[in-house]
Protein backbone atom coordinates (compact mmCIF):
# COMPACT_ATOMS: atom_id res chain seq x y z
CA UNK A 1 0.00 0.00 0.00
CA UNK A 2 1.53 3.56 -0.79
CA UNK A 3 2.11 5.58 1.66
CA UNK A 4 0.19 9.20 1.55
CA UNK A 5 2.52 11.85 1.27
CA UNK A 6 2.84 14.12 4.37
CA UNK A 7 1.66 17.66 2.66
CA UNK A 8 2.70 19.57 5.69
CA UNK A 9 6.00 18.87 5.08
CA UNK A 10 6.07 19.53 1.28
CA UNK A 11 4.44 22.50 2.24
CA UNK A 12 7.44 23.54 4.77
CA UNK A 13 10.38 22.02 2.45
CA UNK A 14 8.88 24.67 -0.69
CA UNK A 15 11.51 27.03 -1.99
CA UNK A 16 9.23 30.13 -1.83
CA UNK A 17 8.50 32.39 1.07
CA UNK A 18 5.40 31.43 2.35
CA UNK A 19 3.11 32.12 5.37
CA UNK A 20 -0.41 31.36 6.05
CA UNK A 21 -2.61 33.52 7.92
CA UNK A 22 -6.56 32.74 9.66
CA UNK A 23 -9.01 34.77 9.29
CA UNK A 24 -7.63 36.51 12.93
CA UNK A 25 -3.86 37.26 11.15
CA UNK A 26 -2.59 34.19 13.02
CA UNK A 27 -0.07 32.30 11.93
CA UNK A 28 -0.84 28.81 10.63
CA UNK A 29 2.19 27.90 8.61
CA UNK A 30 5.25 29.18 7.65
CA UNK A 31 7.77 27.46 5.25
CA UNK A 32 11.62 26.94 5.90
CA UNK A 33 12.83 29.93 3.43
CA UNK A 34 10.34 32.09 5.17
CA UNK A 35 11.72 31.53 8.34
CA UNK A 36 15.16 31.91 7.08
CA UNK A 37 14.43 34.65 5.33
CA UNK A 38 12.63 36.59 8.29
CA UNK A 39 15.30 34.51 11.04
CA UNK A 40 12.15 33.15 12.67
CA UNK A 41 11.48 29.91 14.68
CA UNK A 42 8.65 27.96 13.52
CA UNK A 43 7.47 26.76 17.12
CA UNK A 44 8.00 31.39 18.07
CA UNK A 45 6.06 32.41 15.54
CA UNK A 46 3.25 29.75 14.70
CA UNK A 47 -0.25 30.59 16.79
CA UNK A 48 0.92 33.83 16.90
CA UNK A 49 -0.25 37.10 15.60
CA UNK A 50 1.69 38.81 12.32
CA UNK A 51 1.46 41.76 13.88
CA UNK A 52 2.43 40.22 17.43
CA UNK A 53 5.68 38.67 15.28
CA UNK A 54 5.64 41.38 13.56
CA UNK A 55 4.91 44.66 14.86
CA UNK A 56 6.40 47.04 12.70
CA UNK A 57 3.60 49.74 11.07
CA UNK A 58 1.15 47.43 12.31
CA UNK A 59 -1.64 49.74 11.96
CA UNK A 60 -0.75 50.97 8.48
CA UNK A 61 -0.61 47.18 6.93
CA UNK A 62 -3.83 46.46 8.43
CA UNK A 63 -5.47 49.15 6.48
CA UNK A 64 -3.38 48.98 3.27
CA UNK A 65 -4.50 45.22 3.43
CA UNK A 66 -8.26 45.78 4.28
CA UNK A 67 -8.14 48.86 1.85
CA UNK A 68 -6.58 46.61 -1.23
CA UNK A 69 -9.12 43.68 -0.72
CA UNK A 70 -12.23 45.94 -0.43
CA UNK A 71 -10.78 47.38 -3.86
CA UNK A 72 -10.04 44.38 -5.86
CA UNK A 73 -12.74 43.98 -7.92
CA UNK A 74 -12.83 47.27 -8.78
CA UNK A 75 -9.15 47.40 -9.60
CA UNK A 76 -9.34 44.21 -11.79
CA UNK A 77 -12.50 45.71 -13.26
CA UNK A 78 -10.28 49.09 -13.90
CA UNK A 79 -7.45 47.18 -15.17
CA UNK A 80 -9.40 45.29 -17.76
CA UNK A 81 -11.39 48.57 -18.34
CA UNK A 82 -7.49 50.27 -19.22
CA UNK A 83 -6.29 47.34 -21.19
CA UNK A 84 -9.46 46.91 -23.90
CA UNK A 85 -8.53 51.16 -24.12
CA UNK A 86 -5.15 50.80 -25.03
CA UNK A 87 -5.80 47.58 -27.57
CA UNK A 88 -8.34 49.55 -29.52
CA UNK A 89 -5.78 52.70 -29.42
CA UNK A 90 -3.07 50.61 -30.50
CA UNK A 91 -5.35 49.03 -33.87
CA UNK A 92 -6.00 52.94 -34.28
CA UNK A 93 -2.55 53.21 -34.40
CA UNK A 94 -1.78 50.75 -36.69
CA UNK A 95 -4.35 52.11 -39.19
CA UNK A 96 -3.34 55.30 -39.20
CA UNK A 97 0.20 53.80 -39.88
CA UNK A 98 -0.70 52.06 -42.59
CA UNK A 99 -2.50 54.45 -44.09
CA UNK A 100 0.05 57.11 -43.64
CA UNK A 101 2.48 54.59 -45.55
CA UNK A 102 0.29 54.51 -48.36
CA UNK A 103 -0.30 57.75 -48.90
CA UNK A 104 3.49 58.46 -48.85
CA UNK A 105 4.07 56.01 -51.37
CA UNK A 106 1.47 57.31 -53.71
CA UNK A 107 2.56 60.35 -53.01
CA UNK A 108 6.32 59.26 -53.84
CA UNK A 109 4.93 57.22 -57.06
CA UNK A 110 3.19 60.24 -58.45
CA UNK A 111 6.22 62.91 -57.39
CA UNK A 112 8.69 61.03 -59.38
CA UNK A 113 6.02 60.25 -62.20
CA UNK A 114 5.29 63.95 -62.66
CA UNK A 115 9.03 65.21 -62.12
CA UNK A 116 9.70 62.18 -65.32
CA UNK A 117 6.72 63.96 -67.39
CA UNK A 118 8.24 67.40 -66.92
CA UNK A 119 11.65 66.06 -67.75
CA UNK A 120 10.28 64.99 -70.66
CA UNK A 121 8.26 68.02 -71.69
CA UNK A 122 11.66 70.45 -70.85
CA UNK A 123 13.72 68.34 -73.22
CA UNK A 124 10.45 67.86 -76.00
CA UNK A 125 10.24 72.10 -75.74
CA UNK A 126 13.99 73.03 -76.25
CA UNK A 127 14.73 74.16 -80.01
CA UNK A 128 16.70 71.54 -81.83
CA UNK A 129 18.18 73.32 -83.77
CA UNK A 130 22.14 74.30 -84.59
CA UNK A 131 23.93 76.03 -81.66
CA UNK A 132 24.91 79.13 -81.81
Amino acid sequence: MAQKPDFALLFQAAPGLYLVLDPEFRIVAVSDAYLAATMTQRDEIVGRGIFEVFPDNADEDVTEYVRLQERGDEQAAEILRRSAELQRANMELRAASTAKSQFLSRMSHEATHAAHRDQRLLRAARPRGPRA
